[in-house]
């Protein structure tokens, strides 16, 4: 017969579900003294901000999140600050807390949808996935002289971003992604990645688009 969860450990599973779906740098824990759980953090990856106590618990606070911010007992006994304890006032806390921190990566799921959609008209071999921390990938990828990246840059309104570029050559790739990021910086802002990996023997020529959520969202506005 199956134990069922107290509410205790489903806070618990919840919060490490959604800390391991962000990819944040930390972990989540029992405390000794309350039936609510403790987030430990470790570092500021999948953070909106550093790993500052006074940053975390503005960000908390604006967020509407009921919970407090101290140092570790450790970093407290040597007076450093290596890891941050996010200390929750009750069970909607922690579940505010989830939301939170899964809102950049749903919005990424989202936005590949969308994007996803508004690409498959074209016709391209593209696949467009959301990836951690928020942002998307879409990876162009053909046998046939890199058609996909050509026919989605005619979509955009460059119908010879190739003009001059030899693509047989590893060269003329990387000058075909470099002229792409600048066609989409135009379009979608500054902090788009385009990179070109060159064919070989055991592989065909791909160039990968990695942009933010809201830059997908740009993108496909653009191409409906």
């Amino acid at each position: 017969m199956t134990t069922p969860e107290s509410p205790s450990q489903s806070l618990t599973r919840m919060l490490a579900e959604a800390v391991a779906a962000a990819d944040v740098s930390a972990m989540v824990r029992s405390a000794a003294d309350t039936a609510l759980p403790v987030v430990l953090l470790f570092g500021s990856r999948g953070l909106p901000c550093a790993l500052d106590r006074t940053a975390i618990q503005a960000w908390l606070t604006a967020a509407g999140i009921d919970a407090t911010v101290d140092a570790t007992a450790a970093d407290n006994a040597n007076g450093r600050t290596r890891a941050l304890e996010i200390v929750l006032s009750d069970s909607t806390a922690g579940q505010r807390l989830a939301d939170q921190l899964l809102a950049p990566v749903l919005h990424a799921q989202d936005s590949a949808t969308r994007l996803r959609a508004a690409l498959d008209p074209l016709d391209l071999s593209a696949e467009v996935v959301p990836v951690r921390r928020g942002s998307v990938t879409v990876n162009l990828s053909d046998p046939d002289d890199l058609r996909s990246a050509i026919t989605l840059a005619a979509a955009l309104g460059v119908d010879d971003i190739v003009g001059g570029l030899d693509l047989v050559r590893a060269e003329g790739q990387n000058a075909l992604a470099g002229r792409m990021k600048q066609l989409l910086i135009g379009i979608v802002g500054a902090g788009v990645m385009v990179e070109a990996t060159p064919d070989c023997v055991h592989a065909e020529a791909d160039i990968t688009l990695t942009l933010s959520a809201d830059q997908a969202l740009r993108l496909t506005e653009r191409l409906t």
